[in-house]
């Protein structure tokens, strides 16, 4: 794999990121989130973009210098030698890397944490299967074998309802819940808070990755070791990634666990989160219980568990905020679907800074009277069954009608998303409509769509 970057994410990276190879250690002088998010309003309101830094003789280098400590800005771009070092020691490892200026970004991180998202994202393994959604399931790492049978029940009726698993792969739950999914085939999201580039290329995942049902993330370096800050982190960019949430097991008012339940349910609300409710009785659960976390209703199999979610789907269609503006038109000719094995590593299309910058707080009100800057809008999307209106059944119909023409293969959701220009839930919902029609069909074991025959 040959790894290139945009010259924007050249860019960040320079600024942002540690550049490890094995076991160097990362600059004092990186920029740190909010010193990034002032640097992107500065960009911003000059009309520039993070590639114009890496010219010594731009007037966006020499202009932005006086927001930070004089010449820092100079020599994080400085370091091209060491960038270069490490995107050979990524590309060794077949992990990939986007910026937040980059169109590949993960929406759902994106969109769900706004000016937390991390400046990049790295990864190994399919991309496309970033946004696919899915069940998140998390829990602690010393679990009996009741708990951990329990966890990879979870896993395997995630697979077999065609649903994403995502965890974070830590001893225990995380990994029981992956195996369990693994095991029959299921797509597998693995949110690493450590060791990226040693995973990337252990035999544990080799197979997965080989065959597209596995995908490596991380929002930290992947020579990073562990780090209390980033364990802790790491569940609320998991269940930024999910559908629906499941905490099996978490000790009371300490750890991982707890902290990044107690933050979705207090804070940020990214989806509907279910607490274990069979076998042992378990103080910390209790305590997310009181907390509004919803008791899970133990489906028996895979459909029961695809019911659950086409229900909650269904319920949070109105109020879903995992997705930028839909600026669609479905009456464009439909595209010829992407092929990730033909995954251009730049980036793609290079997002304008000013999409970068449009979920962040704050934004300067004297910008150039020539940039717009954008206001966020919730999405389009079709209020849940029993109260439509005409607007949304328009789209419904728009949406059928070109369903013929996607469908001519079968494809999984995100590719059918990508050819309309939707967001995943919205075409979720629908096509689900068109399974209840007769229109579509859903394949047995397989996150894949067709035509009824």
């Amino acid at each position: 794999m040959n790894l290139q970057i945009s010259a924007n994410c050249q860019a960040i990276l320079l600024l942002t990121a540690p550049l490890m190879v094995g076991k160097s250690g990362a600059p004092a002088e990186l920029l740190k989130q909010s010193e990034y998010g002032e640097l992107t309003k500065f960009l911003l309101q000059g009309g520039f973009q993070p590639s114009d830094l890496l010219n010594s003789q731009s007037p966006a280098l020499s202009q932005a210098e006086h927001l930070f400590a004089q010449g820092r800005l100079t020599r994080l771009i400085g370091r091209g030698f060491q960038l270069a070092q490490a995107l050979d020691y990524w590309s060794a490892r077949s992990i990939w890397v986007v910026s937040r200026a980059d169109a590949r970004y993960p929406k759902r991180i994106k969109s769900r944490l706004k000016h937390e998202a991390p400046p990049v994202i790295y990864g190994c393994g399919n991309p496309e299967l970033v946004d696919n959604g899915g069940l998140a399931v998390v829990g602690s790492r010393d679990a009996d074998d009741e708990v951990l049978s329990y966890a990879q029940r979870a896993g395997e009726n995630a697979a077999s309802a065609g649903r994403g698993l995502i965890s974070g792969g830590a001893r225990g739950v995380d990994s029981a819940a992956m195996d369990g999914a693994t095991a029959l085939g299921g797509i597998v999201c693995n949110v690493m808070a450590e060791g990226l580039a040693t995973a990337a290329i252990s035999r544990r995942f080799r197979e997965g990755l080989f065959e597209q049902r596995t995908l490596l993330v991380s929002p930290y370096d992947p020579s990073a070791g562990f780090n209390i800050g980033h364990a802790l982190a790491r569940n609320k960019f998991i269940f930024a990634l999910a559908d629906i949430g499941l905490v099996v097991n978490s000790d009371l008012e300490k750890g991982g666990t707890w902290a990044g339940a107690i933050e979705q349910l207090r804070k940020r609300h990214y989806v509907p989160l279910f607490i274990r409710s069979s076998g042992k009785i378990s103080a910390g659960l209790n305590a997310l219980l009181e907390e509004g976390a919803l008791p899970w209703p133990n489906p028996v199999d895979g459909a029961a568990l695809e019911a659950l979610f086409v229900k909650q789907l269904a319920e949070n269609v109105r109020t879903d905020s995992l997705v930028p503006p839909m600026h669609r038109d479905l009456d464009r000719t439909v595209g010829k679907p992407s092929d990730p094995s033909h995954i251009d590593f730049t980036g793609g299309r290079q997002t304008s800074l000013l999409e970068e910058l449009s979920s962040e707080p704050g934004l300067p009100s004297d910008a150039p009277r020539d940039i717009e800057v954008p206001t966020k809008k919730r999405s389009t999307v079709e209020p849940p069954y029993g109260s439509p209106n005409d607007s949304s059944l328009e789209l419904f119909a728009t949406f059928e009608r070109l369903i013929p023409q996607v469908l001519k293969a079968p494809k999984k959701v995100a590719e059918i998303a990508e050819e309309l220009d939707l967001n995943q839930t919205q075409t979720r919902v629908w096509l689900e409509r068109l399974v209840a029609k007769g229109v579509v069909e859903k394949k047995k074991g397989s996150a894949t769509y067709r035509l009824a025959a």
